[in-house]
């Protein structure tokens, strides 16, 4: 046994055999990535994904695929039509979803979905209903998406009152240990192509009925105010229903501050109502100088 691990013929052929077993193993896993992330068979996975709607689902042919650090489909130029339109109601300059490990022979996960420069048209309809809600009904295949990233995006959203415009839009969000979603969100709006507002807010998220449970809610923003700039910070425990158009928010603390006048305010409610674009509450406590 020693003589042969002395040989030099013996290390040879295992520099040669192992080569061609790597490299057999590259070529296997390179033709299974491509079948897996075939291009005909991610626009029937995306023809599903928007089944009923009226609306197709376009990208270029220039697809990216790579095994690390997880498996990762690239797609650009994703565009979502409007229904029964080719306009687009979505488009998204790149998409990269990266599929766990384990999903690849059970189940369906996606470990990180990342969009970048996406631009999407939102309009709230008089009746309540929203343009894009048909997207995010559950039909075919149910996909569990861990961690969701928006980076450097654009909302042109329409509301009967008026327009919003967010630019360098950004979201990160994912499954927390517990019940629901942590989240990072940010961007700069402009109403109706006013001043901008400078926004960020983070919190955890959860599912609730037709609602959403924000718990904990932290929420900063920038605007103008007599030629500089005033800084508004708000904590609060937010039960959000979006079909109804309405929002409570518990132990609701307020802070803004401008240099102008050295303006300082601060402010405390138990509960501050939102419903239909009114504000209202029965007790609030400020302090203002």
């Amino acid at each position: 046994m020693i003589r042969l691990l002395q040989s030099g013929k013996f290390w040879l052929r295992f520099a040669v055999y192992g080569t061609l077993a790597a490299a057999a193993a590259a070529f296997g896993l390179y033709f299974l990535l491509h079948h897996l992330f075939d291009g005909r068979r991610i626009q029937a996975l995306a023809d599903d994904a928007v089944r009923g709607t009226s609306r197709t689902v376009r990208f270029s042919t220039d697809i990216g695929r790579s095994w690390l650090p997880r498996p990762t489909l690239t797609l650009r130029d994703v565009a979502v039509s409007k229904p029964n339109s080719r306009a687009d109601a979505v488009h998204i300059g790149e998409m990269r979803i990266g599929l766990s490990w384990r999903s690849l022979w059970n189940g369906a996960e996606i470990e990180k979905w990342v969009l970048q420069n996406a631009d999407a048209e939102l309009t709230r309809r008089a009746d309540g209903s929203w343009s894009l809600q048909d997207l995010w009904q559950p039909r075919g295949r149910a996909w569990h998406v861990n961690r969701l990233i928006v980076e450097n995006s654009r909302i042109n959203l329409h509301l009967p009152e008026g327009g919003y415009r967010t630019e360098r839009f950004h979201l990160n969000m994912e499954q927390s240990a517990e019940a629901g979603r942590v989240f990072r969100i940010s961007g700069l709006t402009r109403r109706n192509g006013g001043l901008p507002l400078n926004w960020k807010s983070s919190g955890t998220a959860a599912p609730s009925g037709n609602g959403w449970l924000l718990p904990a809610l932290h929420l900063e923003a920038e605007l103008p105010f007599q030629n500089g700039t005033a800084r508004v910070a708000a904590d609060a425990d937010v039960v959000w229903q979006p079909q109804q158009n309405a929002a409570q928010a518990k132990n609701v603390n307020l802070r803004a501050d401008s240099a102008y006048r050295q303006f300082h305010l601060t402010a405390r409610s138990p509960l501050v109502l939102w419903k239909d674009n009114h504000i209202s509450t029965a007790e609030i406590n400020s302090v203002f100088t």
